[in-house]
């Protein structure tokens, strides 16, 4: 069993002395018909946005997946074919994938795992350790990256203003 701490844990306690505003996640709306969870997501000005696009098995909507983007301290920012290290600031290209913003590609999960700077971050004696100042940068940009992200879903028909 690692000694490391789950990736969980990890985002909620940077997550905690990084935000003062809770993370967007994805709610249920009620039901308009039998089984039919349409999940929302709203920004901090209580825009909320809803999945409009064709129904997905068990995965997870481009609405989702643009949420996941936006929580993780470990992006510095995205498009919906990019996701740029917070770490190193190496660009990663997800366009191996047909899906937009897409998280879960072996090459960004790969460079999760190896990336010198973000493996500093949780060492205590290094000097790359992660700062408020840095953190805060990081969620501005991925929060720009968000707004961007729902404009462009917005106008792809994916997804609509509630």
């Amino acid at each position: 069993m690692s000694s490391q701490p789950d990736r969980q844990t990890i985002r909620k306690c940077h997550l905690s002395f990084i935000l003062d505003s809770p993370i967007p996640s994805s709610q249920p709306q009620p039901r308009s018909q039998p089984n039919l969870d349409i999940p929302s997501a709203s920004t901090p000005h209580v825009v909320q946005y809803e999945y409009i696009g064709r129904r997905i098995g068990n995965g997870r909507n481009v609405l989702q997946r643009v949420e996941m983007l936006a929580a993780n301290i470990k992006i510095s920012s995205f498009d919906t074919h990019l996701i740029v290290c917070a770490g190193c600031n190496e660009q990663l290209s997800t366009r191996g994938h047909t899906s937009p913003y897409y998280d879960n590609c072996d090459n960004w999960n790969f460079h999760q795992r190896t990336c010198g700077k973000l493996q500093a971050w949780y060492n205590p004696s290094s000097p790359y350790k992660l700062t408020p100042e840095m953190a805060a940068k990081f969620e501005r940009s991925r929060m720009e990256s968000r707004d961007k992200a729902f404009a462009y879903l917005v106008l792809q028909n994916k997804i609509k203003r509630v």
